[in-house]
């Protein structure tokens, strides 16, 4: 949930006011986005997405989880990444 709503205001911030200003922000925050997810979720295997082959309209991705249940859900964030302008 805590990279979804990083994601969200990064998002925002970037829209709003530049991709310069996250990374003043990023700069200036204490703790690491990484760093903070260790520290709060100490058992926490993330997924990983692997790329190993792309065109010039095509990837292909490889998406690895512990976690059961969230592989259709990563196909509709990435379908809806995929046609977002």
């Amino acid at each position: 949930m805590y990279g979804l709503v990083n994601r969200a205001l990064q998002d925002m911030v970037c829209d709003r006011f530049g991709p310069e200003i996250w990374q003043v922000i990023c700069q200036k925050a204490t703790v690491e986005t990484d760093q903070f997810l260790r520290l709060s979720f100490p058992r926490l295997c993330p997924p990983s997405v692997e790329c190993s082959d792309s065109e010039s309209e095509f990837l292909t991705l490889h998406y690895h989880s512990e976690q059961k249940g969230l592989a259709s859900m990563v196909i509709g964030l990435l379908k809806g990444a995929g046609t977002s302008p």
